[in-house]
């Protein structure tokens, strides 16, 4: 053993083999630990000192070299050859082998595991490819830890034939990889494999020949197991028959032999074919999930569009009540300016007559001693006037109440006035609620989309093996449906033939049993029908193979024209799709422009409406030409289909296909006829959303005629100086708000028209959607602080107009409050 151990270190491959019946116990004495340790731990723990021997060796030997080359007593040529630094590791397998199957005895029982097979390797000979590897191993106890997780996997059970592991083959492979670094060349592995095998007891078929009759009579329960019976079965028959007869009785061992391989290749088949038929109906049912998965995710995306334009139709009202929040508090200023300056009128008349009075009682003072004569004039003159002063202090009490209706109404302005600005605190908190609201779903919007790109990533992996393993499984279904009454016919051909040649072999028994007994010359006889049966079946099996060739190569041309088949109807209703969904989004964008549309009857200028109808109509237009070369090349396509399905089923017919391609042709052309369908909807649709529009053109008419006369009338009306004001800020802030919903109209005809431009391109696949929803995304975040930016400014200004018009009404306030205590002071005077 040391030997091999050493042998191993230096680069060459080991392999231990244990035999012996099974009383010997091998697999025992290979790796359950007997008074120390057992013969595999031993091995590794031999195998890991000389390693680490010579890897100290080397490094050791490498520190010398070096300090010899600092001195400059080397060459180049030698320095090339010193290593400078040497490593190694240890990895472990573990097999197992039983009957037909082979079992990964240390792979994890939740992966998902790989199919196991021997394969020739031109280095390393036969090899267990997909076999699990451990982790590099530093220690036997390390080493005693994964042996027992493998042993723990291994088959142990007891039955009527035994043990399973005396049945059973164990291979335990140590992969040694040694790698060696040079001073001034590159560095270089050594790999090498230190096999040991536990193969299995050498009387296990003498031990299974007794419980082969009960086998076969009772349900088959493994089929591995079974299989590999009758192949030892058979083998032990071929001895025996090769031992007990004659050299002239060979042909009837190798016509025995020919059908029990005839027979093992049919159970082998349809074993195969079970097989493919389970694989197929797990592959359909992981597209379904698919499927399912893409059409949750492109849900959720409609649903993040339509909160997107929810949001828009949300700003779009509060922008509409702002402004007839400013239209109401414009008419509150103009009738309070109108009430100031009939009370400065009358406050005027009252004080021309005050001063009158006055200039009269000078006058009369003056002339008093002049005009005694005339007491009795004056004396009625003063009646008169107090009379008069009578009426004064009348309209003085008039004019106080009047006064007092206005500090009244003053004061209530100033209440609105305060409610307003609250209101406006209110909807400034609303606003950055909606903002946080507005930030918080824009973070979920990127969650959703990081996950959704990683779900694209992973559906288009996904995908493209689904896609591979479908047209895979499309094609053995076909093959499979096309020639199961042809292989039903074979097989009740070859079971016919079986039986036939079962019976022939009895007989052929029982010839011979009477011959070895009586006579040699009927079993000359039998050999020679015999040997016209032989060459009849090779006959019948040459022609079965041609058979199969053609049915091969017809069934390759057949899988072509239906993967093209299928790869167009798969385009068409991609494209199918995507053209509904962009009718959606365009029917969306219509519904706001034609809100934009009939909210332009307030506006200050009359072209907007006209503009905005212009700029309808025209994207209108260009979405039905969209619309008309999108339907000429569907049916164009459609065409091409139907022509190409009738060819394809006057080939199938002509080279006699089944009916049943017949029916998948006719199935897709009901699915195109249902798409002709859809299209001729949506068209109709569109007609009536055109007369739709025709009579909100009537509507937009009738409302810009009533615009113009109300414009004509409000210029022939007169003007009053203290409304110039209001009216000019009332018209910057309607040809502000014109300008914001002429930019929001053409980001919305730019975005509407770049998503069909994106959605109509001959590049459908999923990354450039991805790449779309990137950009769309980044245009509406650059919109969005656009617009939060100008309705910023925008509250800004009326906080400012709010503010002088505050500071208007104190000092009308106060004036009015001055002109009180004049009138006061008059009364009291007079």
């Amino acid at each position: 053993m040391r030997s091999l151990i050493a042998a191993c270190v230096e680069g060459v491959n080991v392999s231990v083999l244990a035999v012996g019946s099974a009383t010997s116990q091998t697999s025992r004495v290979l790796f359950s630990p007997m008074l120390d340790q057992s013969l595999a731990v031993a091995i590794f723990q031999s195998l890991f000192d000389a390693l680490q021997n010579k890897i100290a060796a080397l490094n050791n030997n490498s520190s010398s070299a070096s300090e010899a080359t600092a001195n400059g007593g080397t060459t180049s040529a030698r320095k090339n050859q010193v290593v400078s630094s040497a490593t190694f590791s240890l990895r472990l397998s573990f097999a197992e082998l039983f009957e037909e199957s082979i079992t990964d005895l240390l792979a994890p029982r939740d992966s998902s595991r790989q199919d196991l097979y021997i394969e020739d390797d031109a280095a390393l000979g036969k090899i267990i490819k997909n076999l699990t590897q451990s982790a590099p191993l530093t220690s036997a106890g390390s080493f005693r830890q994964v042996l027992d997780a493998g042993l723990g996997v291994r088959r142990s059970t007891n039955g009527l034939y035994g043990n399973s592991s005396e049945f059973s083959s164990a291979v335990l492979r140590i992969s040694v990889k040694q790698t060696f670094s040079f001073c001034e060349a590159p560095a270089q592995e050594l790999h090498s494999f230190f096999d040991i095998v536990d193969v299995p007891a050498t009387d296990r078929l003498t031990r299974l020949g007794k419980l082969l009759s009960r086998v076969c009579t009772f349900p088959v329960v493994n089929n591995d197991m079974l299989r590999g019976l009758r192949r030892r079965r058979f083998l032990v028959q071929k001895q025996l028959v090769s031992v007990a007869t004659a050299d002239g009785k060979q042909d009837l061992a190798d016509y025995e032999r020919r059908l029990h391989d005839l027979e093992g290749k049919l159970a082998q088949s349809g074993l195969e074919r079970r097989m493919l038929r389970e694989d197929k109906d797990a592959l359909t049912a992981q597209v379904g999930e698919l499927r399912l998965k893409y059409r949750e995710l492109f849900d959720n995306e409609l649903s993040l569009r339509t909160e997107l334009l929810s949001c828009e139709q949300e700003k779009l009202a509060l922008s509409k009540a702002f402004v007839a929040f400013q239209l109401e508090r414009d008419t509150h200023v103009q009738q309070l300016d109108s009430d100031k300056f009939e009370a400065e009128t009358r406050l005027l008349k009252a004080e021309q007559l005050v001063v009158e009075i006055q200039q009269d009682d000078a006058t009369k003072a003056g002339q008093i001693q002049d005009l005694c004569v005339k007491m009795n004039e004056l004396v009625a003159d003063k009646t008169r006037l107090g009379g008069e002063l009578s009426m004064l202090q009348k309209a003085v009490k008039a004019a106080e109440c009047a006064r007092d209706a206005e500090a009244k109404k003053n004061q209530q302005l100033s209440l609105e006035l305060i409610v307003a600005v609250n209101q406006k605190q209110k909807f400034q908190g609303e606003m950055e609620t909606l903002a946080t609201q507005l930030r918080a779903r824009q973070s979920q919007v990127d969650d959703q989309q990081a996950e959704c790109a990683k779900l694209r990533s992973d559906n288009e992996a996904l995908r493209l093996e689904a896609t591979e393993f479908e047209a895979k499984l499309e094609a053995m279904r076909k093959d499979l449906v096309r020639r199961e009454l042809e292989l039903e016919r074979a097989d009740l051909a070859v079971k016919k033939e079986q039986l036939e040649t079962q019976q022939a072999g009895r007989d052929a028994d029982c010839k011979r049993e009477c011959s070895v007994k009586q006579l040699s010359e009927e079993l000359e006889t039998q050999r020679s029908a015999f040997a016209a049966d032989k060459r009849s079946l090779e006959l019948q099996l040459e022609r079965v193979q041609g058979d199969l060739k053609r049915e091969i190569r017809e069934k390759h041309l057949v899988n072509t024209a239906l993967k093209s088949k299928n790869e167009e109807n798969e385009d068409l209703q991609l494209a199918v799709e995507r053209a509904r969904h962009d009718l959606q989004a365009q029917l969306k964008t219509f519904r706001l422009k034609l809100a934009l549309l009939h909210q332009s009857r307030d506006d200050a200028e009359a072209g907007t409406g006209i503009r905005a109808l212009r700029e309808l109509l025209a994207s209108y237009q260009v979405r039905e030409g969209e619309l008309r070369d999108e339907l000429d090349s569907a049916r164009n396509a459609c065409f091409r289909l139907t022509r190409r399905l009738r060819e394809s089923a006057s080939a199938s017919q002509q080279n006699g296909e089944e009916p049943h391609a017949v029916d998948e042709m006719e199935h897709l052309r009901e699915r195109l006829d249902a798409a002709e369908q859809q299209l001729a909807v949506e068209m109709q649709q569109r007609s009536e959303q055109a007369l739709i529009l025709a009579e909100l053109e009537a509507q937009n008419s009738n409302l810009l005629r009533e615009q113009k006369e109300r414009q004509q009338h409000e210029q022939t009306a007169p003007a009053k100086d203290n409304d110039t004001g209001v009216r000019e800020m009332h018209a910057a802030l309607t040809h502000q708000l014109e300008e914001v919903r002429r930019l929001t109209l053409q980001q919305q005809t730019t975005q509407s028209t770049h998503p069909t431009q994106q959605i109509s391109s001959n590049n459908p696949a999923d990354p450039s959607e991805l790449e779309t929803l990137r950009a769309a995304k980044t245009q509406l975040e650059s919109r969005l602080s656009s617009t939060k930016a100008y309705w910023m400014k925008l509250q800004e200004q009326v906080e400012r107009r709010c503010a002088e018009l505050l500071t208007k009404n104190v000092m009308l306030t106060e004036d009015n409050e001055n002109l009180r205590n004049h009138l006061i002071k008059a009364m009291k005077r007079t």
